[in-house]
């Protein structure tokens, strides 16, 4: 019944082919089917198959609907996602996942009881013509973070078609503008922006790839289209960029909290009382907050040079360290990542973040990472490798959570002994004391359980109360 607050929903959610857009987005999906709400998550099967299991409670409404790819995709066999491919073979994936239009489609006209919201990601620009047709209201998730969202415009902005940039939609593409706070943002303090390399890097995202179509033509288009924009964040931490989004997206722009899956039954979550393996047992040696880890996520984008500049760094610092190392799917597979005679451990990152001998967190600056360490009250020393972690790297620094490695304005370059100074100063040095205690006073937020869940009971609320008001 519209507007019968005790309504149950059918959400169907679509991520973009990466993980850092995958995971968060399970996570939605779960805490939506804890709230009574069918969800059906759907992602090719590869992906599917690699995801965490579905907890047995949630199991009865959260469904997994495998997509697989068209044949003849110009991809490498078993590659659907992005921390399966090379860089430059991302434009493929996103013609491959365009080529997954029609079996959504079929999903939409097949599955009962059918469906009431549509939340997909900015890759899904096709959304409308099967959206509208069927009286589908949508929602963008942005695993972006709203300072990040709002640093990019207007959709309407990078739509624009005067073609002499007067309107401004060139400004993705102007290398520039990209390393000063844009003018829209005047509002609010703050002073991030990208670096000139970091700012070369993106400008890529305004051309046409073997896709037949820009990144930022599918965050604009899809932005524009939808009826509603879901952040990953609460206003305790970005209040004010949240109501500035709503302005400039001229649409309601509703928080979903942190969607943590450390923060769990009230409280960070702990290791288990006797875990295994070597790697918990040295870290159970350790003096509580003495140890730094080491993550750099799934798709590194650094040079094997870089690699050992980082590893001879953090042998510099004195610091004890755990690093999770994994291999780019960017670097040949007989690329040395350390240099020869470095020990070198893995380990799951979610257990090892909440042991107690962790003090301090070594970062790409993925936003899920960031709200991961935070969780834990970790201080963050910030290594930024691509995409947004830049602007979120530059806001952790301004809040206070960390410091950044130095890098060469150029070409990114760092040394291991900027590596050795930015860890000692975050994870030991007396001067590095108020980043600690903020860090540690973040934590009262983002694992505040009740108040993050509030936040998904309130975009569940909204999704039932507009099902009808907002469809197209």
């Amino acid at each position: 019944m519209e507007g019968d607050s005790g309504a149950h929903l059918h959400v169907a959610v679509f991520p973009w082919l990466a993980f850092g857009h995958i995971l968060p987005y399970f996570e939605l999906s779960k805490a939506l089917a804890r709230r009574g709400h069918r969800v059906s998550f759907l992602s090719t099967p590869r992906n599917i198959q690699r995801l965490p299991k579905v907890p047995p409670v949630s199991s009865h409404l959260l469904h997994l609907v495998q997509l697989p790819f068209p044949s003849g995709t110009p991809l490498p066999p078993g590659a659907e996602a992005t921390s399966d491919i090379r860089l430059e073979d991302n434009g493929h994936l996103k013609k491959a996942f365009d080529e997954l239009e029609a079996p959504f489609a079929a999903f939409l006209d097949s599955v009962s009881p059918p469906v009431d919201w549509v939340v997909h990601d900015f890759s899904a620009h096709w959304m409308p013509r099967l959206a509208v047709p069927r009286c589908l209201p949508c929602a963008y998730f942005s695993v972006f973070s709203p300072p990040c969202l709002a640093f990019f415009g207007a959709p309407s902005m990078v739509l624009g078609a005067s073609g002499d940039g007067s309107d401004g939609s060139d400004w993705f593409s102007n290398v520039k503008s990209l390393t000063v706070p844009p003018p829209w943002i005047s509002g609010i303090a703050t002073t991030i922006a990208f670096y000139t390399y970091e700012a070369i890097g993106l400008s890529v995202v305004t051309v046409v790839n073997e896709s037949g179509v820009s990144d930022s033509h599918r965050w604009a288009s899809t932005n524009d289209s939808v009826q509603l924009v879901i952040v990953r964040s609460c206003p305790e931490l970005d209040g004010d960029w949240i109501r500035l989004l709503q302005d400039l997206f001229a649409k309601p722009i509703i928080p979903a909290g942190f969607l943590s899956p450390a923060v769990q039954n009230g409280v960070a979550r702990t290791v288990a009382a006797n875990p295994d393996g070597e790697i918990f047992e040295w870290l159970d040696r350790q003096t509580p907050g003495s140890v730094l880890y080491v993550a750099l996520g799934s798709e590194a984008l650094l040079s094997v040079e870089l690699f050992h500049e980082l590893a001879q760094g953090l042998n510099l610092s004195g610091i004890p360290f755990l690093w999770a190392l994994r291999r780019p799917a960017s670097l040949p597979p007989d690329a040395e990542l350390i240099p020869e005679g470095f020990e070198a451990e893995t380990a799951g990152k979610g257990m090892v973040l909440a042991h107690p001998a962790v003090g301090s967190f070594l970062t790409h600056c993925g936003w899920s990472s960031i709200i991961e360490g935070l969780s834990h009250g970790l201080t963050l020393v910030l290594l930024p490798l691509f995409a947004d972690q830049g602007l979120i790297s530059r806001l952790a620094v301004e809040r206070g959570y960390g410091r950044e490695v130095p890098r060469a304005e150029e070409d990114g370059a760092f040394t291991r002994e900027g590596v050795a100074e930015t860890v000692r100063f975050v994870a030991a040095d007396t001067a590095g004391e108020p980043l600690r205690e903020a860090a540690r006073a973040a934590a009262a937020v983002f694992s505040d359980y009740a108040l993050q869940e509030s936040y998904v009971d309130g975009l569940a609320q909204y999704l039932v109360e507009n099902k009808y008001k907002l469809r197209p």
